[in-house]
């Protein structure tokens, strides 16, 4: 783990708007990629990672590393209404620089043995088992994935 700063390579809202869960007004979803080779050499699937999110925010947030290539990291995340720093990383353009901390957390690890895996998610428990499904299809691994959102 190693504090580090990042740059923003793309930030894409992948779809908008899409209801009220509570009291939590979901304003859309975002793919954010950063160009972070200290922390993509290092990362497993279900780490994540703290991110400094301005100003406003006191504390670090955490964000689940969704997807990772040779040098950069990929964060999926949803926006809250009044998600501070949900909207702060939503907002970040091309070019600009994020410190962030990571990668962090244990990982999960796939047994040797395994062939078939089913994996569960629901909400925003999706963003860390797209790397892990990957992970284990690059080792001929049987994916079957179950997600549910919503009420």
């Amino acid at each position: 783990m190693k504090q580090v700063t990042a740059t923003v390579i793309s930030n894409a809202k992948l779809w908008g708007e899409y209801g009220v869960h509570g009291r939590r007004k979901y304003l859309g979803a975002w793919l954010i990629w950063l160009k972070c080779p200290e922390v993509a050499s290092k990362t497993k699937p279900g780490q994540f990672v703290m991110v400094n999110c301005g100003e406003e925010c006191m504390l670090p947030r955490p964000f689940s590393i969704h997807q990772v290539n040779n040098t950069d990291i990929a964060l999926f995340f949803a926006v809250l209404e009044n998600g501070k720093g949900t909207n702060w990383l939503s907002q970040r353009k091309i070019g600009d620089n994020i410190d962030l901390l990571g990668p962090l957390g244990n990982g999960y690890s796939i047994h040797l043995e395994s062939h078939k895996l089913l994996l569960v998610a629901g909400g925003n428990g999706i963003a860390p088992l797209y790397f892990l499904a990957q992970d284990a299809l690059k080792k001929k691994n049987s994916v079957t994935l179950l997600y549910g959102h919503g009420r």
